[in-house]
């Protein structure tokens, strides 16, 4: 004989009870090279994943935005470089000048100088001959004109 039993619905439950340690078949400790906020999370709790396959990445708007410093860093320093090269060819022509006009001036100058200088010269003295010579007539007019 059959027994009729009347199904009822509801819920299930059922335990199991054990003691240990509980381990992974295998671990993989990873890390990003550098530290920030999760962007994206490609792969789920208990996924199996390959040897490079990307799991995660970070908001690298942080890593953008120091590249961009240190490019500006550079290029200005780049700029400043330059300027100073320049500065350089200009102070060094500059001092060339500068001793080449000590070297003359130390020998008399050019040719050129020098007999310009020599007329300059000749001119004064002529002038000073005339001076003194036009003093002395003075000198003489005036003694023999004045009252006695």
């Amino acid at each position: 004989m059959a027994r009729t039993v009347t199904v009822t619905k509801g819920d299930v439950q059922s335990s199991v009870s054990a003691s240990g340690n509980l381990s992974t078949v295998s671990t993989a400790n990873e890390n990003f090279v550098v530290g920030g906020t999760l962007a994206t999370l490609d792969v789920a709790v208990g996924q199996k994943v390959t040897a490079g396959e990307v799991v995660a990445t970070i908001d690298s708007s942080q890593q953008r935005s120091a590249l961009q410093a240190a490019q500006t860093t550079l290029e200005v320093a780049t700029m400043n470089l330059a300027n100073a090269q320049t500065s350089r060819t200009t102070l060094e022509k500059s001092l060339t000048s500068s001793k080449s006009t000590l070297a003359t001036d130390e020998s008399g100058g050019t040719t050129a100088q020098q007999d310009q200088n020599q007329s300059t010269l000749d001119t004064a003295q002529q002038q000073l001959t005339n001076d003194q010579n036009q003093l002395t007539t003075d000198r003489r007019c005036w003694r023999t004109t004045r009252p006695a």
